[in-house]
């Protein structure tokens, strides 16, 4: 290996200085050759390197993981919707550790799910069958994070005897190794980032990599919950979870406006003598039958339909497509349900009175939709209340 520097320097007269590995004394060797005052020889200084080449080495690694966790984090935190900058990050982090599998688990209050999903070519997406998992199906992982900052399984197979269901829900999905690196708001956590068969790079430090991208999604994470939070605060009702009246503006908004010319039945409904209930036994009880309403609404209509309430004791609901059809169905099984709730030991019963209309069959516009379901549900009020009404002229 020594000759071609040989030539170099005794015969091009070039001066050389590089770092290579040296079989015959097992060091990395740091050398400077030199043309020799005697024609055709040269001259040769070694030194031992491998610290000095391990040092460089690490500072090379060390550079060009910081380099790939920038280029994540303009990624994750740039202009990119949500949505899209996190695909993107599981994009990137792929080419890095080049696994099968890249996944995002997401914890809520009592089950997790995978909520992001990179796949190799070839390999199977998971990501529709890890949803709502027991928080139980973890256990194992949070307590290898007793020992260890993130989750490594080099080999699944170590699992079959001490975790049979983690090792039955690893292998049916061909996993043989992994790795996952948590993510917290605080000291709360919120998540994993995993991998699946990767493949650790010597030119890069990738469970750093992995350990920075996870502390990134999990910021990334939390602030989207915080948005959402405060966004469902605006478009949404405290004490019932239904939308408000805004919240059902803008989702009435969204759905008329992809779906081209999809029929439609908008009702209008409010609580029989709720002012004389809470006049007479106080707000709580009023507190009382709006979640009872609000929770048999939800129940009743079909999935997809939108039910709010406008405020006070008025509550509005739109069903879709062939479902507005039976839009007097779904009022009538209301109004047969068991509308009561109990208070100091006295159980309380409420009536509803409801108008409704069809779109596009008896109206135009949502606008109209609206003046004239309010017109049948005022012509259910005069006529004794508790029952509903489709308009006609």
């Amino acid at each position: 290996m020594w000759f071609p520097y040989c030539y170099r320097a005794a015969v091009l007269g070039e001066e050389v200085h590089d770092t290579v590995y040296s079989p015959e004394t097992g060091h990395w060797m740091s050398f400077h050759i030199a043309p020799s005052p005697i024609e055709g020889c040269c001259v040769y200084a070694f030194s031992k390197a491998d610290e000095e080449y391990r040092e460089r080495e690490e500072m090379r690694v060390g550079l060009d993981t910081s380099d790939l966790i920038i280029h994540i984090a303009d990624a994750l935190n740039g202009e990119l919707s949500y949505d899209v900058a996190m695909n993107r990050t599981l994009e990137i982090v792929s080419e890095a550790i080049h696994p099968e599998r890249l996944y995002v688990f997401e914890y809520g209050e009592t089950t997790a799910s995978n909520t992001f999903e990179w796949c190799a070519e070839g390999v199977e997406p998971q990501i529709d069958t890890l949803q709502d998992l027991d928080l139980s199906e973890f256990e194992t992982w949070e307590h290898m994070l007793t020992r260890e900052p993130i989750v490594v399984i080099p080999d699944v197979e170590e699992l079959r005897e001490t975790d049979p269901r983690l090792y039955w829900q690893l292998s049916r999905q061909g996993i043989t190794r992994m790795l996952a690196t948590p993510f917290y708001n605080g000291d709360r956590l919120l998540g994993y980032l995993g991998a699946d068969n990767y493949m650790l790079k010597e030119d890069l430090d990738s469970i750093r990599v992995l350990k920075t991208v996870a502390s990134f999604i999990g910021g990334r994470i939390a602030n989207r919950r915080l948005m959402d939070k405060v966004e469902r605060m605006v478009t949404h009702d405290d004490l019932t979870g239904l939308p408000n009246r805004k919240g059902v503006d803008i989702a009435m908004a969204e759905r008329l406006s992809g779906s081209g010319n999809e029929a439609y039945a908008l009702a209008l409904m409010d609580i029989d003598d709720f002012k004389v209930a809470n006049d007479v036994c106080g707000h709580e009880l009023g507190d009382l039958g709006l979640r009872t309403i609000a929770r048999e609404a939800e129940r009743v209509f079909p999935k997809g339909s939108i039910v709010g309430r406008n405020g006070s004791d008025e509550f509005v609901v739109m069903v879709f497509g062939d479902d507005a059809k039976h839009m007097g169905d779904y009022l009538a099984e209301l109004m047969s349900a068991d509308l009561t709730c109990e208070l100091a030991g006295k159980r309380h019963t409420f009536g509803l009175s409801a108008g409704f209309v069809c779109y596009p069959e008896q109206v135009s516009n949502l606008h109209d939709a609206y003046s004239k379901a309010f017109a049948a549900l005022l012509a259910v009020k005069r006529s004794g209340k508790h029952g509903y009404l489709q308009y006609s002229a």
